[in-house]
């Protein structure tokens, strides 16, 4: 009886599960942030590229905006990104880890800049009704303080 358990466990566990069958939605495509008609700034637009390695992330906010360039490896190992920006400029290292989580895209960023110390940005992509759903949440090293939360959709 127990060899016959110990047999159907084993058969058990090379059976794929649910999440390992599903697949990976992809994210390429033009986006554009819906408003809400009250903000006084251009939408944002993500112009994102996917392949089975990386995602890759250019954010303007309209044609005079230089935009911001973002490479993401989808291996759950770090990236790096460096940009800068303001007047003064001043330079923002970003190390972030992009894993799945089932059918979203989690992507989980350490932020340093010379003005506002580290900080952690936690993103979940996710599709819903054809549109790009995307929920943030920002934590600052200093106080472990929740600094903002945000959901914003974008429309292709």
């Amino acid at each position: 009886m127990s060899r016959c358990l110990a047999a159907v466990a084993a058969c058990c566990l090379m059976l794929p599960s649910p999440a390992a069958g599903q697949s990976k939605p992809n994210f390429t495509g033009r986006w554009t942030q819906q408003r809400d008609g009250r903000a006084n700034q251009p939408p944002l637009t993500l112009t994102v590229f996917q392949d089975a390695l990386t995602i890759t992330v250019d954010v303007s906010a309209g044609p005079a905006d230089g935009g911001i360039h973002y490479v993401f490896n989808l291996d759950g190992t770090p990236s790096r990104n460096t940009i800068t920006q303001g007047n003064p400029p001043r330079t923002i290292v970003q190390t972030s880890r992009a894993t799945w989580a089932g059918d979203k895209l989690e992507i989980a960023t350490i932020i340093s800049s010379n003005s506002e110390g580290a900080r952690t940005l936690t993103q979940s992509w996710s599709l819903a009704g054809g549109n790009l759903v995307l929920t943030a949440s920002e934590v600052s090293h200093r106080t472990g303080a929740v600094v903002r939360e945000t959901r914003t959709i974008y429309v292709k």
